[in-house]
């Protein structure tokens, strides 16, 4: 047990180290200590439309997905949220 949570906890500090070292690396090359985001939301609504195409289409215009919130089980919708740079 004891040697378990060891390995476990090497690899969570692993994890932190590779994450800061990849976006100490990312801020050298955007400059995203100066960058400036806008945000886009699509409302997409299961079988109805092509949500591969609407979403296909976001990231064609350079948006990046953010995050995915359900709006219920029954309503079959759902909001997904786009970021990208400021040009």
């Amino acid at each position: 047990m004891k040697t378990t949570f060891k390995y476990l906890l090497v690899l969570v500090l692993a994890g932190f180290v590779f994450t800061g070292c990849v976006t100490h690396q990312c801020c050298k090359m955007q400059s995203c200590k100066t960058a400036q985001w806008e945000y886009k939301t699509l409302r997409l609504v299961s079988g109805q439309g092509d949500c591969d195409a609407q979403l296909n289409q976001a990231g064609k215009e350079g948006w990046k997905l953010l995050t995915v919130v359900p709006e219920g089980p029954n309503v079959g919708t759902s909001d997904y949220t786009f970021e990208r740079p400021k040009h």
